[in-house]
């Protein structure tokens, strides 16, 4: 798992350095909630499960996508198409 683990903590690192001088107020906030989207996309990686595994990824791109929107100002082409498709296919893997 340690290999498969690495994606999920660099993402975890670079969007919170990104993050770090945007979020002013919010900065505990959202790393803690960045600690606690990490944990559960560690978990559903462990869990055996390459669905589950997936939709933990895919949940983890989803609020990501939100994060460096609300707090980064970087505006995708198709934004909340990409966010809801992440999100909805996430939660199907992981439900399912």
């Amino acid at each position: 798992m340690p290999a498969l683990a690495a994606p999920h903590l660099a993402a975890f690192g670079v969007l919170n350095a990104y993050l770090w001088k945007r979020t002013g107020k919010d900065r505990i906030p959202v790393i803690v909630y960045s600690t606690a989207l990490l944990a559960m996309a560690l978990a559903a990686l462990d869990s055996g499960s390459p669905r589950t595994a997936a939709g933990g990824a895919l949940f983890l791109v989803s609020d990501s996508l939100l994060a460096v929107e609300k707090f980064g100002g970087l505006h995708l082409p198709a934004h909340d198409g990409l966010v809801m498709a992440t999100y909805t296919s996430a939660q199907a893997l992981l439900a399912g």
